[in-house]
């Protein structure tokens, strides 16, 4: 990640990598934005006016008491969180699709125009107008707008919400790897084996010891393992997986293991021929 105090340091950054992870210690913050997709994260100390059009998917993460102000013009479909008491600001116009979570004791607030698309978790409060979609998960106070309730708190549940593939009661979720088919904690995916723990916590807890974490997608196996080479088709049963709506990464699931043998496929989710991977 790039600190950056000033304005020209924060336009240098992002001219040399529009995917930059920047943090805005300090000082007025402007930026306009429509393709490319940095993460800024903004301290208490700094403020932020961030227009995003175009395709632009830039994420904002709102710290302290900072209150950045975030407007989406377009297609472009920013993601806004917010944590201790910060207070974000979300506009939302034409046919963009920001996405607003509240963390902590955070009030982050959204005005959505047109036909917008808002997905608000948590306690993100404000207005919409007749045409716009509101998907919501927790306590959401937004009024006005189409409001669809989005939550979930079963595993058939989370793989309806991310689209898993379920038959037979076996899901069908993913694992990122390294070229040697191992997660960053060494477990061994290898293709053919059946990956299972003998002490899983039934979740207790998120994250840690005692259960084996998939993904909905192999593109999502990145957020948990940005340098994933391989990819893995994991079958698992429902029974057996633990999920957490509220939790700090619910597109996660923890779960006693696999219920036959892992199958190694793209980035897409396409099995890969067992002749073109190592075995």
């Amino acid at each position: 990640m790039i600190e950056v105090k000033t304005q020209a340091a924060l336009d240098k950054a992002l001219e040399a990598n529009a995917n930059a992870e920047i943090i805005l210690m300090k000082g007025d913050f402007h930026l306009e934005i429509s393709a490319g997709k940095p993460m800024l994260i903004v301290m208490a100390a700094a403020t932020l006016a961030l227009i995003a059009s175009g395709a632009s998917s830039p994420s904002v993460v709102a710290w302290g008491t900072s209150s950045p102000r975030v407007v989406a013009w377009g297609t472009s479909s920013p993601s806004v969180v917010a944590w201790e008491t910060s207070s974000p600001r979300v506009e939302a116009w034409e046919t963009s699709s920001p996405r607003v979570e509240a963390w902590g004791t955070s009030s982050p607030s959204v005005v959505a125009w047109g036909f917008s698309s808002v997905y608000a978790k948590g306690a993100v409060k404000g207005t919409a107008t007749e045409k716009v979609t509101i998907r919501t998960t927790g306590k959401v106070a937004i009024t006005g707008g189409i409001q669809i309730d989005v939550s979930w708190s079963t595993p058939r549940e989370w793989c309806d919400f991310y689209g898993v593939r379920v038959v037979d009661d076996i899901a069908y979720v993913y694992k990122g790897v390294n070229d040697q088919y191992r997660s960053p904690h060494g477990g061994a995916y290898t293709p053919g084996t059946t990956p299972r723990i003998n002490n899983f916590h039934k979740g207790l807890i998120e994250c840690g010891p005692g259960a084996l974490y998939f993904s909905p997608h192999p593109r999502m196996t990145r957020e948990f393992f940005s340098n994933a080479s391989k990819f893995l088709l994991c079958p698992v049963r429902l029974d057996e997986i633990a999920v957490h709506p509220n939790g700090d990464y619910p597109q996660k699931i923890g779960a006693a293991g696999c219920c036959g043998p892992v199958v190694e496929c793209d980035e897409d989710g396409e099995i890969i021929p067992i002749t073109e991977s190592v075995a």
